[in-house]
């Protein structure tokens, strides 16, 4: 083994061991949990990724370069072959391709080797940045280009409290007016920063508020350059800089220049931005030295901070993506309008999330119940509680607000001062003692009132704000978990309200302050109050679950179903009806036995007052179940009341719906929203009013009109117009109950129907009592709007049957009703063909529905049914709300529902023809690599070609000129020859691109390149020519520096044809020297330069013999040597046309002698 051999094994060996690191990382990623808690840990990782993957690059870049020496080595060490055959001409063939592959996939690895660790790495950490705030959307858009950016960074030194020196990466800018510093570097340095109030406003009037600045000191690590400047403190000032990685081998760096010379030696390395200096700085520190290479290549300048660089870098064989985000305010109105018509989703059961797992576990493992059996919870925290800023300036601002509306509001400032007062009497505040010492962490909350005027008990709440940011930028919530859902679903409860004879209602009071925060967690819930302006302000904290805390609601809920567990042996079926029957703090439970639910109602009143829990606001459609002071008010004078969310009247036991509308015309499209808000239908029981809403509201969203903007006249009349009718709503009154008392046999009949408008399902529950008596009402109804993009009819109608299967798979989990048999209605026969068929023959759209389909229902269970039976089919369309309240069709469904079941349809279904089948196909798709057409070749005639091209860029620049300018008649020489040269730059681009390219910017030819020997270089028309050895000789500068031409390539078969036509169709293989003085053919010596002529020559042209008359017989007798004669001596031509300059045309004869001295 040879020393390089050697040395190769030796760096392949260490690049194995470099990979071997690489994988490990990779795996480490795979199972790698991305939060806040773990991205510091991550970007350490990704440094040190970085060190590694350069030390790969460079490995790898050490084994290429002897790798390619090797097989070029091979290629040229070749022997020739001894003896003609077959078999010598195989080998020599392979061994050949054998190196050339190998040097091929060296060159194409060269840029496709990008570690797949450094990518994960990064996507995990952009992970955590990319998540939008709840109340937006994140809109980006992409572009792939093949070059980069560099903006201009630099490292300097900053001075912390303490003198002492601290590294920061500064962008920049000279279009800033002010001077940026992140938060997070500000707290290294332990400055102490000013308040102040203010915002800076970028692109598109984009504000920013800024609450703090801090005077620092910026020194530069290679010159005494020293200032002191302000800052004002942001959290992020950019992501990381440059977007992409950049190999320095890309860049051309003057020779003057040292990598250590440079501001920002790392200005290749994708990091994060600490500082941003603005205009006053970056013109100060300006120095005389400025260098651009080219064009593709950025600016070098010198500063004071070092030599810095910028603008555009052109990347060759690599592609960049250039990412916009953009942040809309009003994103989570347009998301949730964009669900209206979404196409129905297969959606799978939901598991908990890592996060919501480890905070089940932290509520088991903290939470008690202190002597008197109240719980005492912990937060559950998912960051590092010391990210928390200073809270207390926005507590203070706040205050102060309130103070102001007090001003003006005494009512409101008596409600709320009872409110706080009530709160700290009942032990759910307490005042944080003047002398006690401040924990390491403090979260002030800013508090606000919120007034309700339809509450019976209490019109004023006063609501806490721990969303509201710390001067860190991390408020409170960001830090807690917002935990798993441990209740039913809202429609769950009252899909089960509506089966039983008997319900009761009630809510449980102050339930969030019935549980106790422990005391640990206390310094974390503090406000700022004060009774009047007079007074001090007072340090208090909040000593119970506080409603606006991210997780709230999860304790509250937790520890109900905790209560439910413990007593699940003791009260079986009280334990029950607290962990089903609750939603939030409101019980609505039911019974076929007033019996029954008294004694659940006693059993789940004893369990919750254990835990200091007590219900109020009992309301039943039975008296006895009421408490004796409720009792003595007469049924018959209790008005209706919410539960949850739906109005009931317990004497009519019916629901009823109320609308707010607001007085006035609707205008905008927010206003028209607004209105559809206030419908309130969680059971979908007035469907097709809603439907005929989202339909109008799709009209709008057509019309892609601002939030605010007026809408059209004629859709404002008819909205209006609409809206003036739904108080006809309140007419409705839907009995609780869906079944009949008493009933022996219930049934489920679902129906489903679709149009391009919208599609949907509707359930209807059938009961029959003993004497045979049947009924048939609505239950419940789900709806949605056609996708914008079109679907086939069958389609939506397999949608609308994905939609009724799951819907009554809701129904049925949430009911405890015997039923006896289900049934589902469509009036699409190619649906349920789909249903009963196999789904794997079907496409994908329609086997992945039918399958969930037929995973939910049985195949029995679907039925075929006439569309004007179908009561589906009122959803399509909508319904005026005054006609609702009449439509025997929806509220009990088609008649022969309540009939036997021998009265039922029973249409014969036709089979479907195949052409209407939408069967899965197998298909091969075959990729045919085509050239892009090319002008070189669409014409035989270079002239013509070349006048074509002409008067292109006559027209191009014509249009560009004013009319007096514009050039017109015959075309010009200089025309022409732009032309051809444009022309030869275009075959030149075609054969030669890489060596232009390496040429314009690296200043010399590769050495692999077939023309090296010509000693190429470009001009100032950015023609390829070779400089040789006649450049001083007095020739022309075409002659001297010839342009050179691919062999086989169509322009140079077109020059030759010329050239050929020229010479006047000459035969001889050696005139292609006309050619060759203006140009030059690579990859041919001067006899294949023949060659290639002739070959031209005989397969393209047409060659013209001259045949001349014979000689006359006296011009072929011998003669002396200087002997002269008439006949020999002289020869004349026929006549020919003259043409004179003033005389017109004349005919004149030549004659020619030969006269000897």
């Amino acid at each position: 083994m040879t020393d390089k051999e050697k040395g190769l094994a030796n760096l392949k060996r260490k690049r194995a061991t470099i990979k071997t690191q690489l994988t490990k990382f990779n795996t480490y990623l795979g199972g790698f949990v991305v939060n806040k808690e773990t991205l510091a840990q991550l970007r350490i990782r990704l440094e040190k990724i970085e060190q590694l993957w350069n030390s790969y690059s460079d490995v790898q870049e050490q084994i290429e370069g002897l790798a390619t020496r090797h097989h070029t080595r091979a290629i040229f060490s070749l022997k020739p072959i001894e003896k003609e055959s077959s078999s010598q001409l195989r080998n020599l063939t392979d061994c050949l391709k054998q190196h050339l592959e190998a040097l091929k996939a060296l060159n194409t690895s060269e840029n496709a080797s990008k570690g797949e660790s450094e990518k994960g790495a990064e996507k995990k950490v952009e992970e955590i940045k990319s998540v939008p705030a709840a109340n937006s959307v994140v809109t980006c858009a992409s572009k792939s280009t093949s070059s980069e950016i560099l903006l201009s960074t630099a490292w300097v030194h900053i001075v912390d409290r303490k003198g002492k020196l601290h590294n920061a990466r500064a962008l920049l800018d000279n279009g800033a007016t002010l001077n940026f510093i992140t938060s997070d570097l500000l707290n290294k340095l332990d400055l102490e920063p000013k308040k102040v109030e203010g915002r800076v406003t970028g692109f598109q009037r984009n504000t920013t508020f800024t609450r703090e600045m801090v005077t620092a000191t910026v020194k530069s690590k290679l010159s005494k350059y020293s200032e002191t400047l302000t800052f004002t403190v942001i959290d992020q000032i950019t992501s990381r800089i440059p977007g992409n990685r950049v190999e320095v081998s890309q860049l051309q760096i003057p020779e003057s220049i040292s990598l250590s010379q440079l501001a920002d030696p790392t200005f290749n390395v994708p990091q994060k931005v600490d500082m941003l200096l603005g205009a006053t700085v970056f013109w100060s520190i300006l120095q005389q030295g400025r260098i651009q290479l080219s064009n593709e290549q950025p600016v070098f300048q010198k500063t004071s901070l070092g030599w810095i660089l910028g603008g555009k870098l052109t990347l060759i064989g690599t592609n960049r993506t250039s990412r916009i985000c953009c942040t809309i305010t009003n994103g989570d109105l347009n998301e949730q309008l964009e669900r209206f018509w979404e196409i129905e989703r297969c959606e799978l059961e939901r598991n908990l999330t890592p996060e919501e797992v480890a905070c089940e576990k932290h509520f088991e493992s903290t939470t008690y119940r202190d002597e008197n059996g109240r719980f005492v919870v912990s937060l559950p925290l998912k960051g590092e509680i010391k990210s928390l800023g200073d809270s207390e300036y926005n507590a203070m601002k706040s205050l102060k607000s309130m103070e102001r509306r007090f001003a003006k509001d005494p009512i409101l400032h008596q409600r709320y001062l009872d409110f706080l007062q009530e709160y700290e009497s009942m032990g759910h505040m307490e005042l944080v003692p003047e002398n006690q010492e401040d924990p390491d962490v403090v979260y002030y909350l800013p508090h606000h009132g919120v007034t309700r005027k339809e509450s019976d008990t209490t019109k004023l709440r006063v609501v806490f704000n721990a969303s509201c940011r710390t001067s860190s930028g991390v408020s409170l919530n960001d830090l807690l978990i917002v935990g798993p859902e441990t209740q039913p679903e809202l429609s769950d409860h009252l899909l089960r309200l509506r089966q039983d004879d008997y319900v009761l209602t009630a809510d449980i009071v102050k339930m969030f302050r019935q549980i106790k925060i422990a005391p640990r967690d206390r310094a974390l819930l503090r406000i700022l109050w004060r009774k009047n302006i007079q007074a001090p302000i007072r340090k208090k904290q909040l000593t119970t679950v506080t409603y606006g805390t991210a997780s709230a609601a999860y304790q509250a809920k937790r520890c109900l179903k905790q209560l439910a567990i413990d007593n699940a042996k003791a009260y079986p079926d009280a334990a029950k009806s607290i962990e089903e029957d609750f939603y939030m703090d409101d019980w609505g439970t039911g019974s076929k036995s007033v019996k029954r639910l008294q004694q659940r109602k006693q059993e789940v009143t004893q369990i919750l007052a254990s835990a200091g829990m007590e219900l109020q606001k009992w309301h039943s459609n039975a008296s006895e179940l009421l408490p004796s002071s409720e009792r003595e008010v007469p049924l018959t004078s209790r008005e209706e009341t919410k539960t949850l969310g739906i109005r009931w009247n317990p004497q009519e036991d019916t629901f009823i719906f109320k609308v707010a509308i607001p007085a006035g015309p609707c205008r905008s499209k927010r206003s028209i929203l607004s209105v559809i808000a206030q419908i309130y239908d969680p059971m979908g029981l007035i469907g097709p009013v809603v439907v005929k809403a989202k339909l109008f509201m799709r009209r709008l969203w057509k019309l892609s009109i601002d939030w605010d903007d007026k809408i059209p006249v004629e859709l404002m009349l008819e909205w209006n117009s609409y809206k003036e009718r739904l108080e006809a709503m309140e007419e409705i009154k839907i009995p609780r109950q869906a079944v009949t008392r008493e009933a022996v046999q219930i049934e489920m009949h679902g129906f489903c129907d679709a149009s391009q408008s919208a599609y949907g399902a509707c359930i209807y529950l059938c009961s029959i009592d003993a004497k045979g008596n049947k009924t048939a009402r609505l239950l419940t109804s789900k709806s949605r709007i056609a996708p914008l993009k079109i679907l086939s009819i069958p389609r939506l109608e397999l949608c609308s049957a994905v939609l009724l299967a799951k819907l009554a798979c809701k129904v049925r989990k949430a009911l405890t009703l015997q039923i006896h048999k289900y049934l589902y209605w469509t009036n699409a026969s190619i649906v349920i063909h789909w249903i009963r068929g196999d789904p794997d023959k079907h496409k994908v759209f329609v086997a992945n529905r039918v399958t969930i389909i037929q995973g939910l229902t049985r195949q029995d269970e679907w039925r075929h049914v006439r569309t004007k039976s179908n009561p589906a089919d009122i959803i399509l369309w909508g319904i005026d709300p005054r006609e609702l309240p009449k439509s025997e069709m929806w509220w009990s469904g088609p008649p022969w529902l309540r009939a036997s079941s021998d009265q039922w349809p029973n249409d014969v279904i036709k089979e479907i023809p195949e052409e209407l089948q939408e069967k899965s196909r197998r298909t091969v798709l075959v990729t045919v690599q085509e050239d892009e057409e090319n002008l070189l070749e669409r014409f035989s005639s270079l002239s013509k070609l070349r006048r074509i091209v002409a008067y292109c860029y006559r027209f191009v620049e014509n249009c560009r000129k004013q009319a007096s300018q514009r050039r017109f008649g015959p075309l010009k020489v200089e025309e022409l020859t732009a032309a051809n040269t444009a022309l030869v730059k275009m075959a030149q681009r075609q054969a030669f691109a890489r060596e232009i390219w390496d040429k314009g910017n690296k200043g010399k030819v590769s050495r692999n390149s077939r023309i090296l020997s010509l000693n190429p270089f470009v001009d100032e028309g950015g023609v390829l020519r070779v400089r040789g050895r006649l450049m001083n000789a007095a020739l022309s500068y075409d002659q001297r520096f010839p342009i050179i031409l691919p062999a086989k390539h169509p322009f140079s078969t077109l020059l030759i044809i010329e050239m050929h036509y020229k010479n006047l169709h000459a035969v001889s293989c050696k005139d292609s020297g006309n050619v060759g003085r203006e140009s030059m053919l690579p990859s041919f010596s001067l006899d294949k330069n023949g060659k290639k002529h002739c070959t031209i020559l005989t397969s393209r042209i047409v060659v013209i013999l001259l045949k001349a008359k014979p000689f006359k017989a006296g011009r072929m007798l011998r003669a002396r040597k200087f002997e002269l004669s008439r006949e020999k001596g002289g020869s004349t031509s026929g006549k020919r046309a003259d043409r004179a300059a003033q005389e017109g045309t004349k005919k004149a004869g030549v004659s020619r002698w030969t006269v000897a001295m």
